[in-house]
């Protein structure tokens, strides 16, 4: 053929007839058909191909002849059921498109009424490759995806409310498909299989990585279809039918133009604020956030609800209350090879600074006999996780070191922090607290010691709080696993869980031991800082000896009293007074300076000193 056309152009002969150098065969008047092919060039120009079409037409008719199967490609394209944060009860099955072009996801008006589920109305600029626009739209929070099969729970923060998604039915991977490519035959069995009764109702895109982040990828070919694995099942990609490109269109009746077929393309959407939002925005600034009651967020309620209903008292007065898990099928990634990296680190910190590790073992004392428990050798995939932890120094109290537990260690990108509600803002406010706290001439100052490690976890929750440390806490044994019983620092629950289980004991001990205590607890402690004054000394010791009681009963201990008046103080045992004054003779000896909340506060004169920057000479008094 090369040959052929090489002597044409050297003699520069017309290609239409062959018969003269005066034209171009698009100038050509007088063009032949090919005896072969019956197309518009000579038959001594015909490319032979090997003939196929009859192969072709009986492959693309077992392909192309399955239900729902009119188009030539595949997406990703997975059934995953659909919920909502408030009422996790009522689920949807439903397709989604998994498209990483997207940098919003979306739901069908049809799924937010099955729902049930209200947003906010907004408006969307929208951009594709067909221009930008902009519609009206619903933004919905708190939706909950599961795969098929409810293994995998993932949160989809915010997704916008559209009349429609934009994908074909045929694009939704099949098995009888996949069968006919035998590198994907592996996939097929995994697959589930094709349901013409579920609506493709959700798009997720990039804004939720976890769902679309590929775990497994399986090729044949260049241009063959692949195989994709995500969290929520597989998905095919690519063209699926088996002619060829050129041939497809006639043999699988093929008559779409570029502006009718429906396939996700790259787009972003941008939410727009209207001017009256913007203002509405501005104005919550200077609203009085008492109006109405605390607002809390879905979450929040969320968290209110576990801890209410899950909550009990154990039969030493301790409260135990769950890890608020943002879903209750949580699945998390075996992480001990990260908390064995982290324990080497460690290890290698030991043996830089004996010092550090002399520090640490002490602190850990405590907590293996107060805290911690040998972990079992058994638990449950996807209910275990594993806690590194490590040692800082107080800036403020050198040489006193405190283990922090490092939830927000992540595997595989995801940590225990991800997965746990924070819970509603229970603490009192700091600037409220210290203006109380200055109202009446008697002040008084208590501390609940080791407040996180008096709340227990429920031992169905224990798993996910698991350590690496030697055993009894001897460098010289093997390295075992422990597991927390108490709620942690590091976590993103436990200031939550703390302030909760807190004002429950305050709520318990009202009836018994008076209002004035259990108003003392709940809206005068700063997380474990109790500030008070009252008129009377007579006041003051009752107040907080009933407070005490409250705490006691609880589990907890309210100690490190402190006062501006010797006559309270020497109503309490030298074991509850501030570690300042244990020592003194309250008789001759003067009344030191003592820190609370990060205020100075001189009690001999009863005045409260606040330094704004280290080293600066500008305080704030807070005097009588």
């Amino acid at each position: 053929m090369y040959d052929r056309k090489a002597f044409f152009f050297k003699r520069r002969l017309c290609m239409g007839c062959g018969m003269t150098d005066s034209h171009r065969i698009k100038e050509c008047q007088d063009r032949r058909s090919c005896k072969e092919c019956g197309g518009r060039h000579l038959s001594c120009l015909h490319y032979a191909t090997k003939k196929t079409e009859h192969a072709g037409f009986a492959n693309c008719t077992t392909v192309c002849s399955i239900q729902d199967q009119n188009g030539r490609d595949h997406s990703m394209i997975v059934p995953v059921w659909v919920r909502h944060q408030e009422n996790p009860s009522k689920e949807c099955l439903v397709y989604a498109v998994l498209d990483d072009q997207s940098n919003v996801s979306y739901m069908s008006e049809k799924l937010r009424d099955k729902l049930v589920v209200k947003g906010a109305s907004t408006n969307l600029q929208l951009t594709t490759m067909h221009g930008s626009s902009t519609i009206e739209s619903k933004k919905i929070k708190g939706l909950e995806i599961q795969d098929y099969n409810k293994e995998h729970v993932i949160q989809l923060q915010v997704a916008f409310a559209r009349q429609e998604i934009p994908a074909s039915r045929s694009q939704i991977p099949k098995k009888e498909v996949v069968n006919h490519w035998p590198h994907l035959r592996q996939v097929a069995d995994e697959m589930i299989p094709y349901d013409r009764n579920i609506d493709v109702s959700l798009l997720i895109g990039n804004d939720c990585p976890r769902a679309i982040r590929p775990r497994q990828v399986i090729t044949g070919g260049e241009d063959d279809p692949y195989a994709k694995k995500s969290l929520l099942g597989w998905g095919i990609i690519g063209k699926v039918c088996l002619t060829s490109e050129s041939s497809g269109a006639v043999v699988c009746n093929k008559s779409t133009s570029c502006e009718s077929v429906k396939f996700a393309v790259p787009s972003t959407a941008k939410e727009i604020l209207c001017p009256q939002k913007v203002i509405a925005i501005l104005e919550k600034d200077f609203a009085d956030e008492n109006m109405g009651g605390q607002s809390f967020s879905m979450e929040d309620k969320k968290f209110l609800r576990i801890m209410e209903k899950e909550i009990r008292k154990r039969p030493d007065g301790h409260y135990e209350m769950p890890l608020p898990l943002k879903t209750p099928n949580t699945s998390l990634p075996y992480n001990r090879k990260v908390a064995e990296n982290r324990w080497k680190q460690l290890n290698a910190r030991f043996r830089r600074n004996p010092k550090f590790m002399e520090d640490y073992i002490e602190f850990m004392k405590d907590v293996l006999e107060a805290c911690a428990e040998r972990a079992p050798s058994n638990y449950k995939q996807g209910k275990v996780n594993y806690v590194p932890h490590t040692g800082v120094y107080h800036p403020q109290k050198p040489g006193k070191i405190r283990v922090v537990f490092d939830c927000s260690a992540k595997c595989e990108g995801i940590s225990l922090n991800d997965n746990l509600l924070q819970g509603p803002d229970l603490t009192n406010g700091l600037v409220g607290v210290l203006c109380r706290f200055r109202q009446e001439e008697v002040a008084v100052v208590g501390d609940i010691k080791g407040m996180f490690h008096q709340l227990f976890v429920s031992e169905e929750d224990r798993d996910l709080l698991r350590f690496l440390w030697w055993e009894d806490g001897d460098p010289n044994k093997d390295v075992i696993e422990y597991r927390m019983k108490v709620h942690l620092f590091g976590a993103t629950s436990s200031p939550g869980c703390a302030n909760y289980g807190f004002k429950k004991a305050a709520d318990d001990g009202e009836a018994e031991f008076g209002s004035d205590a259990a108003s003392y607890i709940r809206d005068d402690f700063y997380v474990d800082d109790g500030l008070k004054s009252v008129a009377t000394p007579d006041e003051a010791v009752s107040a907080m000896k009933a407070s005490q009681a409250i705490c006691s009963k609880a589990g907890l201990r309210l100690h490190k009293i402190m006062s501006n008046n010797k006559e309270v103080l020497q109503s309490f045992p030298i074991e509850d007074r501030a570690k300042g004054i244990a020592d003194l003779d309250l008789e001759v000896d003067p009344l030191p300076i003592e820190r609370a909340l990060g205020v100075f506060w001189c009690v001999i004169h009863c005045s409260s000193e606040l330094s704004l920057l280290e080293g600066s000479s500008i305080y704030c008094w807070l005097n009588l």
